[in-house]
């Protein structure tokens, strides 16, 4: 399984504990987790009340869970559409309900919405910015750096405390991709003082290093033979990396796939596929006889200890398996590549 910082889907938190509101909203919030139907969303919104934006917000953020609930497929979601109302993310009373309720299941429904309304599938309107239990991963989109452009420049502190923690686990996952990259004026210039902003801005100090064209860290790797060798050793080839571990099982499972593709490219002396354990010193044993199971000698078999190595600092090495790509010139083409993506650089580079 790869390390990764999960969470568990707002929806579900809802559905154990009960309830999303500090006590200030709690009859409010009450009623509408009652709801089980558009059309009692619906009712329950068109209801009179003496504060129309708390209704609004309540609106969208039941809402959202309501189509999380069901799986983005609700049959009347056109009907519930056309009752999602426009609200002002700066507004001191949406400021407050985003810091007296869950901000980030706000977030997420609010933006959501807005997407969906403008013609985005659900999998392109649902969140994309962390990982749930409740839907396959899927790449980083416009909306998602929408919906982060948006909240980082707004003046909604609470809601902006929220997806800059968020960020964290972005960096972690993804690196400093080019949009992200766009973020950072505005967080410097936007987003209030904070630890929490100063832990993101030393982010991205810290994964520009890993961008695409920088030069490669030359990190000291260690062979099956135990001999220290160094990633600058292959400059003048295009270099695959698949950093991955014998505990993992995802990268286990996925080993087969990058075999194949080494083989399929195989005639090209100018393109090396390495593998890089992050296994400590004592699982080497373990590691070379998973080399030997998982029939993996015609790779370039690596490994790199913690406390031998500086791989694993000077990647971010924060989750396994990691594909990164190395091009001739010993520059990052992209240090978070995914397998097909690997197979695209690779035609690129072959034409």
């Amino acid at each position: 399984m790869r390390i990764r910082i999960f969470y568990i889907p707002t929806f579900i938190l809802l559905f154990l504990f009960g309830g999303i509101v500090k006590p200030i909203h709690g009859q409010t919030a009450t009623k509408w987790q009652k709801c089980q139907t558009v059309n009692d969303l619906i009712k329950l919104y068109q209801q009179k009340k003496d504060n129309a934006l708390l209704n609004d917000c309540n609106m969208i953020l039941y809402s959202g869970q309501y189509i999380l609930d069901k799986n983005g497929k609700p049959e009347d979601l056109p009907q519930l559409l056309l009752y999602i109302p426009s609200i002002n993310l700066n507004n001191p009373e949406v400021c407050a309900f985003v810091e007296n309720t869950n901000g980030e299941m706000f977030g997420d429904s609010y933006f959501m919405l807005h997407a969906l309304k403008n013609g985005a599938t659900f999998d392109e309107a649902r969140d994309g910015l962390s990982i749930s239990t409740q839907f396959p991963e899927r790449p980083l989109n416009k909306y998602d750096f929408y919906k982060l452009g948006k909240i980082l420049s707004s003046a909604n502190i609470p809601l902006q405390e929220v997806y800059l923690d968020k960020m964290k686990f972005m960096f972690n996952h993804h690196g400093c991709t080019s949009e992200m990259q766009k973020l950072e004026r505005i967080i410097q210039k936007k987003c209030a003082p904070s630890d929490l902003k100063e832990e993101i801005l030393k982010l991205y100090q810290q994964y520009r290093n890993i961008t695409t064209g920088k030069q490669a860290p030359k990190s000291n790797l260690f062979t099956i033979d135990n001999k220290e060798i160094s990633l600058g050793d292959f400059q003048g080839k295009l270099v695959i990396i698949d950093v991955w571990a014998t505990w993992c099982c995802s990268c286990i499972e996925k080993m087969p796939k990058y075999i194949a593709l080494q083989q399929k490219y195989q005639k090209y002396k100018d393109i090396i596929f390495l593998t890089v354990s992050i296994d400590q010193d004592k699982k080497i044993g373990l590691w070379k006889e998973k080399i030997d199971i998982h029939q993996m000698a015609t790779l370039n078999n690596f490994i790199a200890p913690g406390d031998k190595s500086s791989f694993c600092g000077d990647y971010h090495i924060s989750g396994v398996p990691r594909y990164i790509v190395i091009d001739k010139k010993g520059k990052i083409i992209t240090a978070y590549a995914s397998l097909e993506k690997i197979e695209q650089i690779i035609q690129t580079t072959i034409k």
